[in-house]
């Protein structure tokens, strides 16, 4: 690793690979995040190796993360399988300008009335997204706005898989490539902070 982060957070996934899958090639290629690892996009390993890549440890660039002991081998399959279906070409999103490419307008309408049968992100978000969103802790500052323009792929990722610990419903497999763009859009004309 390249960076000098330490703490609970930093055996996540996006530590390392980044938020855009591309690990060193991308977002996370320079940086206080940059970690010199390579991405998971466009992997060719099986399912299998995956796993168990995940669960071994080994020495070497390409050793293994280690976690079997921690996790469990159904959630150790779960991110293999994350990685060989879930991934996607960001740069299909998101342009060299950290900016969606997609039409705002329509984002909107999308944010305001929902996609894919799933509720309006308005109501959780407020029309403006900076309503707290149910389950929020004190202090609160994820709101969209923030997260669309300082990290448009943690964005891309959290609409389209949900936010672990809230309500957050996903839309992946609800929402098409225009919709995602557009609702980045939009997002990324909110305001990024209250008043």
């Amino acid at each position: 690793m390249a960076n000098t982060r330490t703490g609970r957070d930093t055996w996540r996934c996006k530590e390392c690979h980044g938020w855009d899958y591309r690990g060193v090639d991308g977002a996370y290629g320079s940086g206080d995040h940059r970690t010199g690892i390579r991405g998971i996009l466009g992997t060719r390993r099986t399912e299998q190796e995956l796993v168990t890549l995940l669960r071994e440890s080994a020495p070497g660039p390409s050793g293994g993360h280690g976690y079997g002991a921690r996790i469990p081998e159904a959630e150790l399959r779960n991110v293999a399988r994350f990685v060989l279906q879930g991934t996607v070409d960001t740069t299909r999103y998101v342009d060299a300008m950290r900016r969606f490419q997609g039409d705002a307008t329509r984002g909107g309408m999308l944010f305001r009335q929902g996609v894919g049968g799933v509720a309006s992100c308005g109501s959780c978000h407020g029309d403006n997204g900076l309503t707290d969103p149910p389950m929020a802790s004190m202090g609160f500052d994820d709101f969209p706005g923030a997260v669309a323009r300082g990290n448009p792929w943690e964005f891309l990722h959290k609409v389209r898989f949900g936010q672990p610990g809230y309500v957050m419903p996903p839309l992946h497999g609800r929402a098409n490539e225009a919709d995602l763009r557009d609702l980045g859009a939009f997002a990324q004309t909110l305001p990024m902070a209250r008043p």
